[in-house]
């Protein structure tokens, strides 16, 4: 399921149960903060996968044993 769905869902929800439109749109904006510095971190992550030496190393060696 797309996450925008599943926000669309989870809102429908708690306007039933009668939680402010105040309330959702802080909800919605911790959401957004969280999921920004979740992407961020798996970047990060990616980025410095990519950019390791060790990986570098690995490589390497790895082509030098298939030629």
């Amino acid at each position: 399921m797309i996450l925008s769905e599943l926000w669309n869902h989870y809102e429908a929800d708690k306007r039933i149960q009668g939680f402010s439109p105040n309330t959702l749109r802080a909800y919605a904006l911790q959401l957004n903060v969280q999921l920004t510095g979740t992407l961020v971190e798996l970047c990060s992550a990616v980025i410095y996968e990519k950019r390791s030496p060790c990986r570098e190393r690995e490589s390497s060696l790895f082509m030098q044993r298939i030629a």
